[in-house]
């Protein structure tokens, strides 16, 4: 694989108790990415959600978490205003436009991946080279809210499509 501009990590759930083990699975691989060479930003996405309206938006805090493993301040850029895997790809190619970035790896989990797959080849121009990275499989709890959440974000997207043609 050949070395990318930037990964870009899609978020997953940040609680008062920390981050879900499905997230950081997501910040770890990215890590092992820009470790090997494959990689050479990462981009943390996500804004604070419909539960953390006052708290530090999800990118902030993956930023954090990624500087305190050892990446360095100027590998990392934050999205800290999507709200939904649409919103990822829309702002995301809104800052690599912006850094005249024009390759990416796409970082989520594996069920996650058809959807966002699909909704960044649909939102990205076709001179952009995407490439994806299951961070994980499914684990514990999470395997079944994932499961809902999945079949949640299919329908909207389907409906969005529809509704924009």
């Amino acid at each position: 694989m050949s070395s990318h501009d930037v990964g870009i990590i899609l978020g997953h759930h940040y609680t008062g108790f920390g981050f879900t083990s499905r997230q950081k699975k997501r910040m770890e691989k990215a890590i092992a990415l820009i470790a090997a060479g494959q990689i050479r930003t990462i981009m943390t996405t996500g804004g604070k959600g419909m539960w953390k309206k006052t708290a530090p938006s999800m990118g902030e805090v993956a930023r954090s978490y990624l500087s305190k493993r050892g990446i360095a301040e100027a590998q990392i850029f934050v999205e800290d205003q999507s709200t939904s895997t649409l919103q990822n790809a829309r702002y995301a190619l809104r800052l690599m436009q912006e850094r005249e970035q024009t390759s990416a790896i796409v970082i989520t989990s594996a069920d996650h991946m058809p959807r966002a797959r699909s909704i960044f080849l649909d939102v990205f121009p076709s001179t952009y080279q995407l490439d994806f990275a299951v961070s994980d499989y499914f684990c514990g709890i999470w395997s079944l809210i994932d499961f809902f959440w999945k079949i949640a974000g299919n329908f909207k997207y389907a409906w969005h499509q529809r509704r924009t043609g």
